[in-house]
């Protein structure tokens, strides 16, 4: 699939990757797996949108990684992104990393991950 990000990618990371190895504050904050995060976010009402805009247009923004100190990576934006991809049967998101940006919930207070330290 070609990525058409209009802001930096720093990567793409496989989609089975992030689901067995990152973190998702949010999911964790409500007592959800990311897995169980993914579902939840399945059911807002933009969602079947999204999921038609990402498969006509393709990837417009990356979901967000923010890193720590420790190696962890936890997923800070774009769970429903993320959530779409795997419903298109996409292997691969384009992920930018080290910035929670002012919409992604809970996460948007956070500037970078030195923020948490």
């Amino acid at each position: 699939m070609e990525y058409k990000v209009t802001d930096e990618v720093m990567s793409v990371v496989p989609i089975d990757e992030i689901l067995d190895t990152w973190e998702s504050g949010d999911a964790e904050m409500m007592g959800m797996t990311l897995p169980q995060m993914l579902d939840h976010k399945r059911g807002d009402d933009h969602y079947p949108k999204l999921v038609e805009t990402l498969k006509t247009e393709g990837w417009t923004k990356g979901v967000g990684c923010v890193s720590w100190i420790n190696g962890v990576k936890v997923l800070s934006d774009g769970h429903h992104r993320l959530a779409a991809a795997i419903d298109l049967g996409q292997k691969y998101v384009p992920v930018r990393s080290g910035l929670a940006e002012a919409d992604s919930g809970s996460w948007g207070q956070v500037k970078t991950a030195q923020s948490w330290l």
